[in-house]
């Protein structure tokens, strides 16, 4: 860990990351005291060393993403570089462990949205989904997916994996970003994370890995969507992603 890293962190942990409280002595004795907040480049590098790219999409717009999948610890060097994949995480839920991909599974199906609560069983696990639409969620959890959208559109919101006030992005985002022009993915630096499959928790062995992909919030009443590259193919927004499944994320920074 950087020594920023834990400077950062420090400060992120006595202060709650929005700069109110503090620690000062002059006496030994501990008061509050108004602390500067830190810089966005600060927080993200604290919440797990990235940084950020700007990209100009199709409509001349410049989007700031960040450099790396969540989880990733480091900006990909080729698309098969493993230390690039990054987390797994079921569509809309909390990071709460279960992105891990070496997380255990557990076969209950949640029967509430928070992800902080470590008395579950599902709790820090990789949920396995026997729904027909392959949910990690029970049937009567937000079936319609509207709540897990609200959250992971929400910057701070409790279930949000993205650090800093950043979001993760919409399908529209990635078809605006354009990632089948080669100049756009060589600034992006995709891999070929595949995914991890909600049946059985399994993810293909990292040299049968062709296919880059990545959770957004776009959602129908049953699936949720997410944007594909297949090895050698155009990158297109799938509309059947199963919402029990593993997928890596890319989180964006919300337009003001």
């Amino acid at each position: 860990m950087y020594p920023l890293m834990i400077a950062v962190s420090a400060f992120l942990a006595l202060s709650g990351c929005d700069g109110t409280t503090g620690i000062s002595s002059d006496s030994g004795m501990l008061t509050q005291s108004p602390q500067v907040p830190p810089t966005e480049a600060e927080c993200l590098l604290a919440s797990g060393g990235y940084e950020t790219i700007v990209i100009q999409d199709i409509h001349d717009n410049n989007r700031t993403w960040l450099d790396r999948n969540l989880g990733a610890s480091e900006v990909a060097a080729g698309p098969y570089d493993e230390a690039a994949f990054g987390h797994y995480y079921q569509w809309g839920r909390a990071a709460d462990g279960h992105q891990e991909n070496t997380s255990e599974t557990n076969d209950t199906l949640a029967t509430t949205l928070e992800g902080n609560d470590p008395n579950t069983d599902w709790y820090g696990k990789f949920i396995l989904s026997n729904r027909t639409n392959l949910d990690w969620a029970a049937s009567n959890i937000d079936n319609d997916g509207s709540l897990r959208e609200q959250s992971w559109s929400t910057p701070y919101d409790p279930n949000q994996i993205c650090p800093c006030g950043y979001i993760v992005p919409t399908a529209q985002d990635f078809v605006d970003l354009n990632l089948s022009d080669p100049n756009t993915a060589d600034i992006f630096k995709i891999a070929y994370t595949d995914r991890r499959a909600a049946e059985d928790g399994s993810i293909p062995l990292p040299t049968d890995r062709r296919l880059a992909i990545y959770w957004t919030t776009t959602h129908d009443n049953n699936d949720s969507h997410y944007y594909a590259m297949y090895f050698g193919e155009p990158g297109k927004i799938w509309d059947n992603g199963k919402r029990g499944a593993g997928v890596p994320v890319r989180c964006i920074k919300p337009v003001p």
